[in-house]
């Protein structure tokens, strides 16, 4: 069984895993950790396969096609996970930011624009800034005791930021089945089941599963007036594109004859390959 008259198969190799990424501290003033796995590599392309058959071929046993020609892209690489973490104690004092518990300033916003501004295109854009300055400008306006400014204009009053974001690797794509191209001439026989007489197939590979993402959040309680910014934010890798499956053409002048349950004559197919999944994302708050 399995003895197959002709097998011409070409096979494209699978694409690289995409590297891991790991971003923590231990706190600070203003803690941004952004992690950026890597994305899997694409699959290589399938080759041309051409059969040119001007002999008799006879095959016996189960699953002996008389002529296999397949043409197969490789699969696409698996993503790169992600893991990031904020600080566990961030603290700014903002003496001179908070003034008369209306707001914060320009000089706070600035501060993390410039730190997250390298990021935020990654990731959401101008909503992680917007929330920023929303959730902190909100919390100051809803405190039912604004701070009072002592003689040198300390309010007593911190401000921490911390955020913890990360993004898994994309799984790469698939590569394309390649052309198939079988000619008979000849007498095919096939006496066993599940024995073509010609076998002609293209098929995509699948696409990279996207990588997956852990971002876990510190933040620091409300203590001694301090006004805790804190921000999670995971985005799973995207999964990769399918590869297409190529032409396929059977030509055939010869005898095809088959005995066998479930042999067909001639099956000539193309296949496309299936989408990779997209990967897990964990945001959480400790």
């Amino acid at each position: 069984d399995g003895a197959r008259g002709v097998s011409a198969q070409s096979i494209g190799g699978s694409g690289g895993v995409g590297g891991a990424s790991s971003a923590g501290s231990s706190g600070g003033t203003v803690v941004v950790n952004l992690a950026l796995a890597g994305n899997g590599g694409s699959g290589n392309h399938g080759g041309t396969v051409t059969v040119q058959n001007d002999g008799t071929i006879l095959t016996m046993g189960g699953k002996a096609d008389a002529i296999f020609a397949q043409s197969v892209g490789g699969s696409g690489g698996i993503g790169g996970n992600a893991s990031a973490g904020g600080g566990t104690d961030p603290e700014l004092r903002v003496t001179d930011y908070i003034q008369q518990g209306l707001g914060i300033n320009g000089k706070v916003t600035t501060l993390v624009d410039n730190i997250y501004g390298f990021a935020k295109d990654e990731l959401i854009g101008d909503k992680a800034i917007s929330a920023l300055r929303s959730a902190a400008t909100n919390y100051v306006k809803d405190e039912p005791e604004p701070p009072t400014p002592s003689a040198d204009g300390d309010t007593g009053w911190s401000v921490s930021v911390d955020v913890g974001a990360g993004k898994g690797g994309n799984g790469g794509s698939g590569g394309d089945g390649g052309a198939v191209n079988v000619t008979n001439t000849a007498t095919v026989e096939t006496d066993g089941p599940n024995a073509a007489g010609i076998y002609a197939q293209s098929i995509g590979g699948s696409g990279g599963v996207g990588g997956t993402v852990q971002a876990v959040n510190n933040p620091q309680g409300l203590a001694q007036k301090n006004i805790p910014l804190s921000g999670t934010i995971g985005i799973g890798g995207g999964g990769g594109s399918s590869g297409k499956g190529g032409d396929v053409t059977v030509g055939s002048q010869g005898s095809i004859t088959t005995y066998g349950a479930a042999s067909n004559g001639i099956t000539a197919q193309s296949v496309g390959g299936g989408g990779g999944e997209g990967g897990a994302t964990v945001a959480s708050w400790q």
